[in-house]
């Protein structure tokens, strides 16, 4: 079974679980008892945190790893999230790994430029590659 297979049924959403292959960084699907394990074995050694960017010394964007989406197509399993600033408590997702360290960035930069002009709101946060969870 593949990713894009997960939910593609449109049937009612169900609690769906992954895990990170260490090897190509591609999300696979998984049992619960599998990613809980996964997540076991890395809560010491952080590979669940996949970006962490210190802004200011009080603003702070991290973008992790959960493997737990609610459903849905494709499944919103790194989570970005800003810590203070003007853009504090913003919580945007993605599906894959690539895209989770492209918005990591692009949040990084959207916080650098609220911070110095304040005048970025959450609306302008939200582009082809984050989303809010549901």
């Amino acid at each position: 079974m593949s990713i894009d297979d997960v939910a593609a049924d449109g049937s009612e959403a169900t609690d769906q679980f992954f895990v990170l292959n260490d090897d190509t960084l591609a999300i696979e699907p998984a049992s619960e008892e599998e990613w809980r394990r996964w997540f076991a074995r890395r809560d010491h050694s952080g590979a669940h945190h996949i970006d962490k960017t210190i802004v200011t010394s009080d603003v702070w964007v991290a973008t992790v790893f959960v493997g737990y989406s609610h459903g849905g197509t494709p499944p919103s399993v790194f989570w970005t999230h800003v810590f203070g600033g003007p853009l504090n408590e913003l919580l945007l997702t993605s599906s894959t790994f690539g895209k989770a360290k492209r918005l990591h960035w692009s949040i990084v930069q959207k916080c650098r430029i609220a911070i110095e002009l304040g005048q970025v709101s959450e609306a302008d946060c939200d582009d082809e590659i984050g989303n809010r969870p549901t």
